[in-house]
């Protein structure tokens, strides 16, 4: 049979629920006392105790407070208020593009290369490599050398061997199939 052993840790009395709770408030409030007594260091940064809001609730922000504190902080000398939000508008405006751009970005947190690719002017693209995009966006699952044979062999002729009814088909096939890349990228757009 397996021995069963016993040992006596003593006998203290269990604190009741009451007691523990005062005894863990002091110890917080003991903690906080030692954390507004010490000044806090913050990126290199020297920031003062933390005050108690009870006593300075009343207290109301001027502008001469203000000013101080963009002075300390940002070792700006501004005179008043309104300078401050003088020299703000006078910084100009930013160019359209970049505006644009900006506007972008906040409404569909997309970057800059996503703006770029659906901003861009189709008509002034290379007509080859707009076809090989169009074919490797809506043919995933061709790679690059499937794609360039499929528009080599719908699109290419060669005028001296071929009659001109055959490179007038494959012109026309080629501008719909254009048109319909173009239609496709205005719809991303």
């Amino acid at each position: 049979m397996a021995e069963i052993k016993v040992k006596d840790i003593g006998s203290e009395e269990e604190k009741g629920t009451q007691a523990v709770e005062e005894e863990l408030l002091a110890q917080h409030e003991s903690q906080q006392e030692n954390v507004e007594a010490e000044t806090a260091t913050v990126e290199g940064e020297v920031m003062p105790p933390v005050a108690d809001t009870s006593t300075e609730a009343n207290k109301e922000i001027d502008d001469d407070s203000v000013l101080s504190y963009i002075k300390n902080r940002y070792n700006k000398d501004i005179s008043s208020v309104d300078e401050l939000f003088e020299t703000t508008a006078s910084n100009g405006e930013l160019p359209e593009d970049v505006a644009t751009f900006l506007k972008y970005k906040q409404d569909t947190g997309r970057g800059i290369e996503d703006f770029v690719r659906l901003n861009r002017d189709f008509n002034n693209d290379d007509e080859d490599r707009l076809l090989e995009e169009y074919y490797h966006q809506t043919n995933p699952h061709l790679d690059k050398e499937d794609i360039e044979f499929e528009i080599d062999s719908k699109f290419s002729y060669d005028e001296e061997y071929d009659d001109e009814s055959e490179i007038k088909k494959r012109k026309i096939a080629k501008k719909q199939e254009l048109a319909k890349a173009k239609e496709h990228f205005a719809k991303l757009q």
